[in-house]
């Protein structure tokens, strides 16, 4: 866990106050493991979107509509990859299906057609809010990431865990570089990325496409060092 003195300097960094948050110092062994954002060996799957869940032996296949569920070899030879990952198949506009394929020791966490909303644990295992992020976006996480604080028996003014999850949204990580000299899957400072974008754009160039990410304290401390320029 990362020392509350470097975690204040990343505060004030990121655009909060030092000061507001210095109280928060006398409970930072309890506050600071929630804001390191483990990563989990063996998290959970999550469904991408809202859907209908079928176990196919040792894969799940999410459709968005309650239809019957085709074999994956039709999945495959008559759907097109989609966003999603190489398991998303799309066959019309209004259909898609995304496939999971069971890691060892992993189990289904709903019976075949039950309907699912996006973000549920679909198996067994800890829900990874690296993931949630992907699907329900930062305001979700955010909110997953406050409820953790108070269940934790800890209680702040709402502008001190602002301050506190602020940094933790300060980054993207590039999934399409257009024409950049940005590195595939590289995290960088979501700052950095919109002055670097805009450049692009303004030399009607194709820009680079990001997603956000949530950054823990002790991950952010190793990315953060990275000037704005």
């Amino acid at each position: 866990m990362l020392f509350f003195d470097v975690a204040k300097q990343l505060v004030e960094k990121f655009g909060g106050s030092a000061a507001l948050v210095a109280p928060v110092e006398a409970i930072w062994p309890t506050v600071g493991p929630i804001l390191d954002v483990p990563k989990f060996k063996g998290a959970a799957f999550l469904a991408t979107n809202d859907g209908y869940v079928h176990v196919l032996g040792r894969t799940l296949l999410l459709l968005d509509s309650d239809e019957a569920p085709r074999s994956l070899a039709e999945y495959r030879t008559f759907g097109a990859p989609c966003a999603g990952g190489r398991g998303a198949y799309v066959l019309s506009s209004e259909r898609s299906a995304r496939v999971y394929a069971l890691r060892a020791g992993q189990q289904p966490a709903f019976a075949s057609g039950t309907k699912v909303d996006a973000g549920a644990a679909l198996t067994n295992g800890a829900v990874s809010l690296h993931d949630l992020i992907d699907v329900m976006g930062e305001r979700f996480v955010r909110a997953e990431l406050s409820k953790a604080i108070s269940a934790a028996g800890v209680t702040l003014p709402q502008d001190v865990v602002e301050a506190l999850l602020t940094p933790l949204f300060s980054h993207v990580e590039i999934v399409e570089l257009g024409d950049s000299l940005f590195l595939q899957g590289e995290v960088v400072p979501a700052e950095l990325f919109m002055k670097h974008n805009d450049e692009l754009m303004n030399a009607a160039r194709r820009p680079a496409i990001a997603k956000q990410v949530v950054l823990g304290f002790t991950a952010l401390s190793e990315v953060a060092s990275r000037p704005l320029e």
